[in-house]
């Protein structure tokens, strides 16, 4: 329903952690970039930990620039 909602700013960001299913992928990475967020493919647990320091450091820049 965010992703939906053309008039919202609020921004997904979505991991898949050791998925493999090619439609859950793809659902998971349409609801971020519909909401100008963005998806990661976390394969492994160095991958998943890098897509969420990746997460907070977004999220860091825009409580900053605030």
């Amino acid at each position: 329903n965010i992703a939906a909602d053309k008039a919202s700013n609020i921004q997904i960001f979505s991991v898949a952690f050791a998925v493999h299913d090619a439609a859950t992928k793809t659902m998971l990475k349409d609801c971020a970039l519909n909401t100008k967020g963005q998806f990661f493919d976390a394969r492994n647990s160095e991958q998943f930990l890098a897509a969420f320091s990746k997460i907070s450091s977004i999220i860091a820049e825009l409580r900053l620039s605030k």
